[in-house]
């Protein structure tokens, strides 16, 4: 069974640096082009990242078009330091031990800033339903801005799960204190 464990968690570790590169990378083309749109090139609006089209949000106002970007790239890059921490949790993880304060650092830091993303998601969304109430064509950008409730129900999952780890340290300090 500890071979079948083990190999699903580096399975898992392998996955979880695929995923945590792609978001770099998603992130720093983000930044690069909303900061050659923004300052440069104005058409960069029409393809700010793969083929997101918000050019009719920047030419109706340069302050909401650049906020709209800072979500965009925030979110994204909330994403990649969470996958950042869950690396670092297979890292510090020993299956002899599960239990011990580095590891349940990183659930709670991991819980935070499940809870950040949440938050700035749903901010981000009314934004993002204030501008289409506007009428403006920002359609694309949406799957960029999405998932804030996720990101809630999965800090308060994160949050039960950081309680239920800290038990387990506990009761594992104490059966090390009495062996």
């Amino acid at each position: 069974m500890k071979t079948r464990t083990t190999g699903v968690l580096r399975v898992l570790h392998v996955i979880s640096w695929i995923v945590f590169l792609g978001l770099c990378v998603q992130t720093g083309a983000m930044l690069y082009s909303s900061l050659v749109s923004l300052f440069i090139n104005p058409e960069g609006a029409r393809n700010v990242y793969m083929r997101l089209d918000l050019s009719a949000l920047r030419a109706y106002s340069v302050a909401r078009f650049g906020v709209l970007l800072a979500f965009m790239i925030v979110m994204s890059g909330l994403k990649a330091y969470m996958f950042y921490y869950i690396i670092r949790l297979f890292l510090k993880a020993n299956l002899a031990h599960p239990f011990s304060e580095q590891v349940g650092a990183i659930i709670v830091t991991l819980g935070y800033l499940n809870l950040a993303a949440g938050i700035i998601g749903m901010a981000a969304n009314v934004y993002f339903d204030s501008l289409v109430n506007k009428g403006i064509s920002i359609a694309g950008a949406y799957r960029y801005l999405s998932g804030g409730g996720e990101f809630l129900f999965l800090a308060a999952v994160v949050f039960v799960i950081s309680q239920v780890f800290r038990r387990g340290l506990e009761l594992q300090t104490e059966n090390e204190l009495t062996v």
